[in-house]
């Protein structure tokens, strides 16, 4: 009984471990996103993602990085932690079988609650998150995507984006924002 125990605390360990650097890695490129917004050739060369997203204001840019500052939050919470904890990090293959259905409902859960998920904005439920903050959760989607690059090392950092889009549904103004915040993220002139 001991050793199963040992290995619950191993394996919600790994969880958390993994949990804090996801998190860690989404302010990290959200720290890049910001430098490169305040290099000298942002402006000439954006001008049209600056209008279109109004990261200009003061006030937006603060509702940017509050979203970007709760990243996730959920996954810490009742109904996500275990059932994602027994799906990535289950004792044995049992185990995981067994929570398939709880995972199922968790991922709903954390869908609902983190609207940066491309499959939350074509839901019909979020259909009236538009404006600038719909904008600033596409933002949120990108440096969550940049987070699983850095996460397993991927090049480029879109490269699951080039990899999936034609699976993943996105409004006009959501793959024109996701792909412009790509092209600043990679634009060697914004080093």
């Amino acid at each position: 009984m001991k050793a199963i125990f040992k290995q619950y605390i191993e394996n919600t360990q790994r969880y958390l471990d993994y949990i804090e650097r996801h998190y860690d890695n989404v302010q990290k490129a959200f720290e890049e996103f910001k430098r490169r917004t305040l290099h000298k050739n942002f402006v000439k060369k954006y001008d049209k993602f600056i209008y279109k997203t109004k990261i200009y204001d003061d006030y937006n840019w603060v509702c940017l990085e509050t979203i970007i500052k709760n990243h996730d939050l959920s996954k810490l919470s009742h109904e996500e932690f275990i059932p994602y904890r027994d799906n990535f990090y289950p004792l044995d293959e049992k185990t995981k079988q067994e929570n398939k259905e709880k995972f199922k409902n968790a991922w709903e859960h954390h869908k609902s609650n983190n609207i940066h998920h491309w499959q939350s904005r074509v839901d019909k439920k979020f259909t009236e998150i538009q404006g600038f903050i719909g904008v600033y959760y596409a933002i949120e989607n990108v440096m969550d995507w940049i987070a699983m690059s850095y996460e397993f090392n991927e090049k480029p950092l879109n490269k699951y984006y080039l990899e999936n889009k034609d699976k993943i549904t996105l409004s006009d103004n959501d793959k024109y924002i996701i792909e412009t915040v790509y092209k600043i993220m990679m634009d060697k002139e914004l080093e």
